[in-house]
C-alpha cells in the first residue's frame, strides 16, 4: 500500500534535495563536515570572592589564547569564542575576555588629546630639505 502513495525513487530525490538545501541544514558552509565545539568547564566554591576574579582572569587568558590560535588556523569560517560564568544565585555572567584596549588607551591619555605635539628641530630641518629637493 505504501508503494502506491510514495514511489521510492521520488522520495529518495526529495530527501537528497533537502539534504543539500541550506534552509534545512544548520551548517551554512558548503563543506559537509559538521561544526565542532570544544568546552572548558571548571567548578569551584570559594569563600573569598576575590578568588573568583583570579579564575575569571585565567579564563580570559585562555579564551584569548584559544581565539588567537583559531584565528591563525582559520580556513574560511570565523571562529567564535565565548567566555562566561554561572551560579545559582546571580545567574549567567559574561566574561569580557576581549576587553576594550582602544577605550582604555584613550582614557589613559585623555588629558593629552587635542594638544599639538612639538615638532623637533631635526624633523623640521628634514622637511625643509625634502621641500628643497622637490623643486
Amino acid at each position: 500500500m505504501l508503494n502506491i502513495l510514495v514511489w521510492p525513487d521520488v522520495l529518495d530525490k526529495v530527501i537528497e534535495g533537502r539534504l543539500g538545501d541550506p534552509r534545512y541544514s544548520y551548517n551554512t558552509t558548503k563543506d559537509t563536515t559538521m561544526q565542532r565545539q570544544w568546552t572548558i568547564e571548571a567548578r569551584a566554591d570559594f569563600a573569598d570572592k576575590d578568588k573568583n576574579d583570579a579564575i575569571d582572569q585565567a579564563f580570559k587568558v585562555a579564551a584569548a589564547h584559544i581565539n588567537a590560535t583559531m584565528a591563525l588556523l582559520n580556513d574560511g569560517q570565523k571562529p567564535q569564542v565565548v567566555c562566561f560564568s554561572d551560579d545559582f544565585f546571580s545567574g549567567h555572567q559574561d566574561i569580557d575576555w576581549l576587553g576594550d584596549p582602544l577605550g582604555k588607551a584613550i582614557a589613559a591619555h585623555s588629558n593629552t588629546l587635542g594638544d599639538t605635539p612639538e615638532v623637533s628641530d631635526e624633523m623640521m630641518q628634514t622637511l625643509r630639505d625634502m621641500k628643497g629637493n622637490d623643486k
